[in-house]
């Protein structure tokens, strides 16, 4: 399957496909008969179906058969470049359409380059249904090659791996909508008594629409958001750390804290901080720092994991919110302020090594001591 899509791919360089038929002849089932199926039985792969004779004409361009009784997959053809963000609310009200009287497994749009997967089995709008999508053109042909055998392969098809894997991607989908709605709600919650972390508050908030949520989950959940706003803490400029460590954090509003039980840390800049001989200049550095001494000292990537509770990983990723961790082979996924003081702290239990933290409340609402400085601190 690699060499046809290879092949594809440097024919859609070259523009050799012209017209919406070029894509659905010499392109798409190209790649059906590199899946499994029969393109030369039209029992099996039926072009120009009608999907409801009783009441239009309308043909589906490729309709796909495990079994006369019903069909698998119905396949929407565009010409090259056809769909575009524009058209996509049309081209979804026709997948819709055809699954009035024959519900096919899967729906798929494309234009041969740009490849759309709809699981048509379950509810709510069409555009909500989409399990998958990748561009032939740009994108990884591995990627690819797994993506189509799992939603397109005739064995998979048949044997109700494709179902299995498009109906985990909408559970999925719907928990992470879930999540999505009630952020704004556990945001406002950690703000008022008894003072909550967001991740306890989200996955208490989640669980009353009927998802289970682990803390992990939540705290995942929440890095990627902030990755993909732009929103991860930024370390302080120089000159308003200065400031704050000359003024505010050495007159009578600085207040030291219980290491065990942190004040509600949202909306606070860190200024400077170490554990064990190593200084640190921000939250996640904290962290960072944490899991480097326990890695230096020899423990194993797992046992780091399970005394933590930080999503920490062998190997260098920079992806979904992870960060590498520096002068060692592992990465480890950020996380809020307060999460970021709670991991570090129990590494430094668990290897006797001494944490501190120093750090300022912004001037804004949501703070819990807006204007203030503070510090955390443990010694073995």
């Amino acid at each position: 399957m690699r060499d046809i899509l290879t092949d594809i791919r440097a024919k859609l360089i070259a523009g050799l496909y012209t017209n919406e038929e070029h894509v659905r002849l010499s392109l798409v089932a190209r790649i059906l008969q590199g899946l499994g199926w029969d393109i030369w039985n039209p029992r099996e792969v039926n072009t120009e179906f009608v999907a409801a004779p009783d009441e239009d004409k309308t043909k589906v361009d490729v309709a796909i058969f495990l079994n006369a009784a019903e069909p698998s997959v119905f396949i929407e053809v565009k010409a090259l470049g056809k769909i575009r963000k524009e058209s996509l609310p049309g081209f979804e009200r026709q997948l819709r359409d055809y699954n009035r009287n024959n519900t096919a497994l899967v729906s798929i749009l494309t234009d041969g380059q740009v490849w759309r997967f709809y699981y048509s089995q379950t509810g709510g709008d069409f555009s909500g249904k989409k399990v998958d999508e990748f561009d032939i053109g740009k994108d990884n042909l591995d990627d690819i090659v797994v993506k189509l055998q799992t939603f397109l392969g005739k064995a998979e098809v048949a044997s109700g791996k494709t179902r299995e894997a498009a109906e985990k991607i909408i559970q999925l989908s719907k928990k992470e909508q879930a999540l999505r709605d009630a952020l704004p709600e556990a945001r406002r919650l950690t703000n008022q008594p008894p003072f909550p972390r967001l991740p306890d508050s989200l996955v208490q908030l989640v669980a009353r629409h009927g998802f289970q949520v682990s803390c992990a989950e939540a705290e995942s959940f929440i890095a990627s958001i902030q990755e993909r706003q732009d929103v991860v803490p930024q370390v302080p400029q120089r000159e308003p750390v200065k400031e704050y460590i000359e003024g505010p954090r050495t007159g009578p509003q600085s207040q030291p804290f219980s290491a065990d039980q942190p004040p509600n840390l949202r909306h606070t800049s860190f200024l400077e901080g170490s554990f064990g001989n190593e200084r640190v200049p921000k939250w996640n550095g904290l962290m960072h720092a944490a899991i480097r001494a326990a890695l230096k000292q020899g423990q194993p990537v797992s046992e780091v994991k399970r005394r933590s509770g930080a999503n920490v990983v062998s190997g260098q990723r920079t992806d979904r919110g992870f960060n590498p961790v520096s002068g060692c082979n592992a990465s480890v996924q950020s996380v809020q302020s307060d999460r970021a003081w709670l991991i570090p702290l129990s590494l430094a239990r668990w290897l006797r090594l001494p944490i501190k933290a120093d750090f300022h409340w912004q001037d804004k609402e949501g703070a819990a001591f807006p204007g203030q400085a503070g510090s955390l601190e443990w010694t073995p």
